[in-house]
């Protein structure tokens, strides 16, 4: 929806008012962007959430119900499956737009939004807390919003007392790999590994990247190096075969797998990788017509496949 006119013009229109509320109404810009938040983790905004929130600049939970009654033109009521009817609930004008405002606000104000919103609202105070944490703590928020590697993990450390789950955990190893933080996010996988069990295949999955990452810019010619990367490599051949969302294992092995015969172009694993990326890719191709990273990702297979060959 985003990428079509009206979605577009929508999504520039919450910047804009997000802008403008910034210099002239700053509980009400702090109201949109967690409705924003919220809405982008599936859930939508209660009074006592943004009462919470707003807690130290707003006292009056009347006073928050009309700050977002009076965004009408920003917010909607909401009375879907999640409402209760103790409270009002208010959402974005669409799910689309809310995941375009957290992509597109600066990582200023999304850290600010992340360490205020996770200081100041208790978990049991947020509607449907299974739905929102799957969300709330991904690697691609922290990520921006904590350019230095030791915020974010003091950031995690802080949020792990609200959040004990295998999910938690990974997302934190996520984002700590990203940071070039490879013992850390081991030690942060493994936790999420302790937790789950070794049969989630998610954390497997993870588990692999992190270490394929970890091990992919060291020199080929160092004997554990090709090993490390085909341990990694396998794991995630495993979690194809074992896991039901396939869709999301092959596309990490289709990634990897063109890494992998950059690296090692006269490796007769590098063509077999390939080869079983791409298969796994078309078959998956069948019922997800037109995904445009499948379709991307065979390009890239096809393209680094023909450069081994020729």
């Amino acid at each position: 929806m985003d990428t079509s006119i009206a979605g577009h013009l929508l999504a520039d229109r919450f910047i804009e008012a997000l802008e403008e509320l910034k210099r002239e109404a700053p509980e009400k810009h702090d109201l949109l962007l967690l409705s924003c938040y919220l809405y982008s983790c599936r859930i939508p905004t209660s009074v006592d959430v943004a009462s919470s929130f707003l807690s130290n600049v707003v006292r009056d939970p009347s006073a928050v119900y009309t700050l977002l009654v009076s965004m009408g033109s920003l917010l909607s009521p909401y009375e879907g499956s999640l409402a209760e009817t103790e409270q009002a609930f208010f959402v974005p004008r669409s799910r689309s737009v809310a995941e375009a405002v957290m992509k597109r606000i600066g990582s200023i104000d999304l850290r600010r939004l992340l360490i205020q919103f996770h200081s100041e609202v208790s978990p049991t105070k947020i509607p449907r807390y299974d739905i929102f944490r799957r969300m709330a703590y991904d690697a691609n928020l922290t990520n921006r919003a904590f350019p230095e590697w030791k915020d974010g993990l003091d950031f995690y450390e802080k949020c792990f007392e609200r959040d004990g789950s295998h999910s938690f955990k990974q997302q934190g190893a996520i984002y700590l790999s990203r940071k070039k933080q490879y013992p850390l996010a081991f030690k942060w996988i493994d936790d999420a590994m302790a937790i789950a069990g070794r049969r989630a295949a998610s954390v497997r999955n993870t588990y692999a990247v992190i270490m394929f990452n970890a091990n992919y810019d060291k020199p080929a010619s160092v004997p554990e190096v090709v090993a490390t990367l085909d341990e990694s490599m396998q794991i995630l051949q495993k979690c194809y075969t074992e896991d039901l969302r396939k869709v999301y294992h092959a596309k990490v092995f289709a990634d990897q797998s063109v890494k992998y015969a950059n690296k090692f172009p006269n490796s007769p694993s590098s063509l077999e990788y390939l080869d079983q990326a791409s298969a796994w890719l078309n078959a998956e191709l069948k019922s997800r017509q037109g995904d445009r990273a499948i379709n991307q990702l065979l390009r890239d297979l096809k393209s680094t496949r023909r450069n081994l060959t020729h």
